[in-house]
């Protein structure tokens, strides 16, 4: 028996484990889990897409690594501990190398996801899944009919060929999620959205959060972006527990920091997809252990921006260092619009608080004249 056929009967103990893993990786600094970005290309052209690029582009920014360059570096990096990989892009089953890089992965006893926008998922690729199967597919929903596909992903029948690929799926018994980031070309279609997710028993994450991206793709994020309402829909319970004692370091609002990291589609090791210049550069001969003494040299030495030190809204701000090298394309330092989340939430707790506070007021005011009358 290979380690894949071993491997598949212990993953309900592993899920139920995976927090403690995932903490004894953390203070032992282990690579527990990576993404991996095979592609910056994908048969889709959605507006808010931090990633995708044209051949062009790409070829300016550098060469993605070969096959043998991303099982070798599953060979070395499993052999320090490495357990879950995600597969993304781009698109990454548009890479004719896909199932090698995959299967490859499977064989070495690596729990691998998938993470694809569906619409090159059918029979075939289905199969394929069943044979090695992942431990979980991520589909990306961009609408609730073909229509909105067409206008957002430049696609014919979009719609309708990631229904039919959710269902072959499933009835493979293939674990799946769907996630669908909610912009304007798309916010129409929120209600059948969620309907579909529902009518196929399939859990669903929806957010409106679009990164600004500062990595060159063929896209406007910025442009397709939502008005920013989360803050004002949050009740004064959810802003006490929003606020938090000032960090010493933007590290610590990192979820990946200490135990997992991103490898771009060029060879970048980083913390997260969003990083461009913080960076360790991947290149043959792959010496893992290296890479990994190397990437925490980058990680540890950012800091917080220096107009961090006496921000009056520090206490509700929650950016992670992530988020800036995407709106600025350095962790390091601030770009306008990553501030205004902290500065709304401040003011509206400030509100709310004030509020609480003159309706306390009115009711003590009330019952002492109830008192008054009384006497």
């Amino acid at each position: 028996m290979n380690d894949f056929e071993g491997l598949k009967g212990l993953m309900p103990d592993f899920e139920i484990n995976l927090l403690s893993l995932r903490q004894s990786a953390i203070e032992e600094r282990f690579p527990l889990s990576m993404t991996w970005e095979l592609t910056p290309y994908c048969n889709f052209s959605c507006p808010m897409c931090y990633v995708h690029l044209t051949p062009e582009m790409a070829r300016k920014k550098g060469t993605m690594l070969t096959a043998d360059q991303w099982l070798e570096l599953g060979r070395q990096f499993s052999e320090m501990g490495l357990l879950l990989v995600n597969l993304t892009g781009g698109e990454p089953l548009t890479r004719p190398d896909f199932w090698e890089i995959y299967e490859g992965l499977c064989r070495m006893g690596i729990f691998v996801a998938v993470f694809t926008n569906g619409y090159i998922v059918d029979e075939k690729v289905v199969e394929r899944f069943k044979e090695m199967p992942p431990r979980f597919v991520k589909v990306s929903v961009y609408g609730g009919c073909n229509e909105t596909y067409e206008k957002m992903c430049g696609v014919k029948n979009g719609f309708t060929r990631v229904c039919h690929a959710l269902d072959l799926l499933k009835e493979a018994g293939i674990p799946i999620s769907l996630t669908s980031t909610i912009v304007k070309e798309n916010q129409d279609d929120l209600p059948l959205i969620v309907q579909m997710a529902k009518e196929k028993d399939i859990t669903i994450q929806t957010t409106d959060t679009v990164m600004t991206t500062a990595r060159g793709a063929a896209s406007d994020p910025a442009n397709s972006r939502l008005e920013n309402t989360r803050v004002q829909k949050m009740t004064l319970e959810d802003l006490k527990k929003y606020r938090h004692e000032p960090v010493a370091s933007m590290l610590e609002e990192c979820g990946s920091y200490g135990r997992a990291a991103s490898i771009t589609w060029h060879g970048h090791l980083q913390l997260c997809n969003f990083f461009e210049h913080e960076y360790v550069q991947v290149s043959s001969p792959i010496n893992a252990e290296e890479l990994w003494k190397q990437f925490f040299a980058v990680t540890d030495a950012i800091r917080k921006p220096p107009e961090c030190a006496d921000c009056p809204d520090a206490e509700f701000c929650h950016v992670c260092p992530g988020a800036l090298a995407s709106a600025s394309g350095y962790a390091d330092r601030l770009s306008p619009d990553v501030c205004v989340d902290a500065a709304l939430a401040h003011k509206r707790y400030n509100e709310l608080m004030a509020a609480e506070a003159a309706e306390a007021a009115e009711a003590a005011e009330s019952a002492e004249d109830a008192g008054t009358c009384r006497e």
